[in-house]
């Protein structure tokens, strides 16, 4: 019974408590809440237009410069001459040294294996 009473005082004064801290949880959610949407409207009013006018004077420039020829140019005469040599010298590695040794572990394999 003294255990029964000790719980129900516990409860009481905890529900007072928390009753009397509710107030300070209503301002903490308003203000999270605030901050949220002040944050969201300033992305939207403020930092996504300026981004977006950026990213589009960047492009503008971009493009009427002659950047984009070059790397067309480099590409086509340096880049992709190395890496078909590249490519060539890998093939040739796979067929040379890899394949063989693949094959070997293939048929050992479809053999079975060799308890004589």
């Amino acid at each position: 019974m003294m255990i029964l009473m000790k719980l129900l005082i516990f409860l009481l004064i905890s529900s007072l408590s928390l009753l009397t801290h509710a107030g300070f949880w209503d301002d903490f959610v308003s203000t999270i809440s605030e901050k949220a949407n002040a944050g969201a409207e300033f992305l939207h009013k403020e930092a996504l237009p300026a981004i977006s006018s950026k990213f589009h004077e960047v492009k503008t420039s971009i493009q009427e410069s002659e950047v984009p020829e070059k790397i067309h140019a480099w590409a086509k005469d340096e880049a992709a001459p190395k890496i078909s040599e590249g490519w060539e010298s890998l093939k040739n590695f796979v067929n040379a040294e890899v394949a063989p040794k693949v094959k070997k572990v293939y048929n050992a394999a479809v053999e079975g294996p060799n308890y004589d």
